[in-house]
């Protein structure tokens, strides 16, 4: 069986390579961009040197991005704007400005930032149901604030919702900001595995690093655990992924048919993670199989 997922590591290691972007969030975005703005033009002006600014602040050249952000204003008369312009300037905006306050080491400030981004999301949710993914991607970026500040505790929570929203459909609240999104689109259903993995692939060496993983894992996963019929079968590879988890981390045995049923249901992913992180633990301790 650890053949097996070696040879399904092998498998998603060949999706990488050929993956391609559907670019289905840009398209949503694009679509709520004609839905709300009188001037597109003015826009894109902006939100490209916004974009620009991001780019810079991520190769860490935080007077660069500083630059394209007073560009970015120069040319918009924010007083002309209609009520939901403003909003989807400011959704464009401050994830931004919370990276790049992030990047001061200003945590506090990024997760207020982010939480305002959040009450956009909700204002703008009307025109775009999509809008949805951008509020949990907000969500997940609060999470990651509070890994960097090992607030290990507040990380857990927000997976905890994070996972109960996108794999239960369960309506979830993180402050004042409710989670609640029923959609059966296909282009969204996309949206939401994109979601999972994204938030996964950082869940699970937030997860392996920590010495108390048991208890960790069934802080996170114990909603999920105890209403697995809610969980649609395409999203199962997640669910199946924590319980061999579970096993590992507990010594316990592997069953063959869960493994089977993991590898079945996951040869779309784009990610080795949950699949290394299987195989590190059945290096040090390799579990026997039911």
């Amino acid at each position: 069986m650890i053949e097996l997922l070696q040879q399904h590591k092998d498998l998603i290691s060949t999706n990488l390579k050929h993956y391609k972007d559907d670019f289905i969030f840009e398209s949503e975005m694009e679509k709520l961009i004609n839905i709300v703005c009188e001037d597109k033009e003015a826009f894109n002006f902006y939100s490209l040197n916004y974009h620009e600014a991001l780019k810079e602040g991520r190769a860490g050249n935080i007077q660069k991005a500083e630059m394209l952000i007073v560009r970015a204003k120069k040319y918009i008369d924010f007083d002309s704007l209609q009520s939901k312009e403003k909003d989807l300037y400011g959704l464009i905006s401050l994830p931004i400005h919370a990276f790049l306050s992030y990047k001061r080491s200003n945590y506090t400030l990024a997760k207020q930032q982010t939480h305002e981004t959040m009450l956009f999301d909700e204002k703008l949710e009307q025109y775009n149901p999509s809008m949805f993914y951008h509020k949990i991607q907000q969500l997940h970026n609060v999470s990651r604030v509070e890994m960097k500040e090992n607030n290990n505790e507040n990380a857990v929570g927000i997976f905890n919702l994070l996972y109960r929203s996108l794999l239960l459909s369960e309506e979830v609240h993180y402050l004042d900001i409710k989670f609640s999104y029923q959609d059966s689109s296909e282009s969204l259903k996309k949206l939401r595995k994109l979601m999972l993995a994204q938030v996964t692939n950082e869940y699970i060496p937030f997860l392996d690093r920590l010495d108390n993983r048991a208890e960790i894992l069934y802080q996170t996963f114990s909603e999920v655990l105890n209403n697995q019929t809610a969980v649609d079968d395409e999203l199962m590879s997640f669910v199946y992924w924590v319980k061999l988890k579970w096993n590992s981390i507990n010594q316990e045995e592997w069953n063959k048919d869960l493994i089977k049923n993991f590898i079945r249901s996951s040869t779309d992913f784009t990610s080795s993670i949950p699949i290394d992180s299987l195989l590190e633990d059945a290096g040090k301790e390799k579990p026997q199989l039911m």
